[in-house]
């Protein structure tokens, strides 16, 4: 079993900020052997746990195939042999798509800690536009790293455009909707959310 930091904590360590919530992905490794250490489970469809001290997030290693419309519409695979680089290419963005292990050995297999010294916004593959809450994803870490002057590549402003037109942005839940704007109100950019809302994306 490896364990990796992942996420936000990793993307914020490199921009020189302050690391507040730790998520963990982990590799070879069974949910049943996690819960035989009483990590709590909390996703349904999804291998994520809590752990019993710490409270942070871990979630196994897995891959995502899109079989119908709708977040509901997946096909999630979190055998013991899927390796680090096929959980890492499903995530939104390059920035956070590069792990960390306990020895500080860093897995980038695409380039976000590039794009984060240039300050881009990329998606890592075009499964970017099976998931339409990735556009008010990419609008809060527009607000988030607003200070940072990064800017959302052209490609995928247009797999933005895509989700829109496609009309799957429709069948989001209002429930995950209002997770996202929570964080937005969280980080206290709200202004610099609806400025690029309004001018991007409507």
């Amino acid at each position: 079993m490896l364990m990796f930091l992942v996420g936000g904590a990793l993307r914020d360590k490199f921009l020189g900020q302050k690391a507040i919530d730790k998520d963990w992905l982990v590799i070879n490794c069974l949910q049943n052997f996690l819960l035989k250490y009483k990590f709590i489970k909390i996703g349904k469809a999804f291998p994520i746990f809590v752990h019993p001290i710490t409270k942070e997030e871990y979630a196994l290693a897995r891959i995502e195939k899109k079989e119908n419309y709708g977040y509901k519409g997946f096909y999630v695979n979190f055998n013991y042999f899927i390796k680090i680089e096929d959980d890492l290419y499903r995530r939104d963005l390059s920035i956070n798509s590069f792990a960390e292990n306990y020895f500080g050995n860093i897995v980038d297999p695409y380039n976000g800690i590039y794009d984060l010294k240039i300050r881009i916004l990329r998606h890592v593959s075009l499964f970017f536009m099976e998931d339409p809450i990735r556009i008010l994803r990419v609008a809060r870490f527009v607000s988030k790293l607003y200070n940072y002057n990064f800017f959302i590549a052209y490609e995928t402003l247009d797999l933005m455009n895509c989700i829109i037109i496609n009309y799957e942005i429709n069948l989001l839940s209002p429930e995950r909707v209002w997770k996202e704007f929570v964080k937005i109100f969280e980080i206290g950019e709200i202004k610099f959310f609806f400025f690029f809302y309004i001018n991007v994306i409507v």
